[in-house]
């Protein structure tokens, strides 16, 4: 048994120990995360060349909500993870569910892309308003404003809460690192999710490095 094998036996042990109740959902949540991203890189590992280490790995989620789903359902996540080499980037991607376990398999959706660092023109920063956030924060403060006669000291907190929500979304805008990958290589844009995260800013040096190099 090889070692990614192994590992998705040990993650298919910890669903069926999480829908028997086994393990607590708090550290049942934390093991699956840790051990996916062992996953993860073992995967990657073995389809490295001889000689080939990784440099730095960035691991990210995006929620995805299907609305015609029971809202009693948790959202699929995709997950994204990103592992630097000293030849190339990799990226993987897989839809991790609440009713299966992750195999990094068609199971999941997996998939596996790549590009050479010789091919990377560079890195952008973005910056978008978080015009959701901002929405929410909006109603909430209208609805507090418009019936604030009933609800009183109520009204004036959800006023707060609606501003400070618009205010974050604002001045807190969400932020990534655009990689920067000639078309032919791209068929989806390279991005540097939660950039604010330890290991996007490890990552994106140790990226900003290699490159200056050439």
């Amino acid at each position: 048994m090889t070692r990614v094998e192994s590992l998705r036996a040990e993650l298919a042990a910890l669903h069926a120990k999480g829908l028997a109740g086994d393990i607590p959902r708090r550290k049942l949540d934390g093991m699956v995360a840790e051990k996916t991203v062992t996953l993860t890189r073992a995967a990657v590992v073995s389809r490295l060349e001889d000689g080939e280490s990784i440099v730095a790995e960035h691991h990210a989620a995006l929620g995805h909500l299907h609305l015609a789903e029971s809202v009693l359902r948790e959202p699929d996540e995709e997950a994204i993870s990103l592992f630097l080499t000293d030849r190339r980037l990799v990226r993987v991607r897989a839809l991790l569910s609440s009713g299966r376990p992750v195999t990094l398999s068609d199971k999941d959706g997996a998939v596996f892309d790549e590009v050479p660092l010789e091919a990377i023109e560079g890195l952008v920063v973005r910056r978008q308003v978080r015009w959701g956030e901002a929405a929410a924060g909006v109603v909430i403060a209208a609805v507090a404003l418009l019936f604030k006669t009933w609800l009183l000291v109520t009204g004036t907190l959800l006023l707060v809460l609606g501003v400070l929500g618009v205010l974050h979304a604002v001045l807190l805008p969400t932020r990534w690192i655009e990689i920067l990958v000639p078309a032919p290589l791209a068929s989806e844009p390279w991005r540097i999710l939660a950039a604010r995260k330890k290991s996007a800013r490890a990552l994106r040096k140790a990226l900003r490095a290699r490159l200056r190099r050439r």
